[in-house]
């Protein structure tokens, strides 16, 4: 954040929309059973989604606006990096 001038603390503030957008999605794949959406394809489009947030990270120029670019980006990235909970269902859900 150095890079696009902001202070320590706003830099903190830019961060926060990605455990909003997290809390978000989190509540959203708790009531979406794995009969609806097959666990594959809950990891190949969360894969998919953080591999364009990141993408989309990569570009931030110091002209940039904020708002155009990394916060969508953070909430795309965000809602992507969920696949790593997916990935442990399997074996929470075999646990009796």
């Amino acid at each position: 954040m150095q890079h696009l001038g902001a202070s320590p603390l706003l830099a903190a503030a830019r961060f926060l929309p990605m455990g909003f957008a997290t809390l978000v999605a989190v509540a959203i794949l708790q009531k979406t059973p794995l009969t609806v959406v097959p666990l594959r394809w809950r990891l190949l489009g969360g894969g998919g989604l953080a591999a364009v947030g990141a993408l989309m990270i990569s570009f931030a120029q110091e002209h940039i606006s904020y708002w155009a670019l990394l916060f969508p980006a953070f909430i795309i990235g965000a809602m992507g990096e969920l696949r790593v909970s997916d990935a442990g269902l399997p074996i929470t859900r075999s646990i009796r």
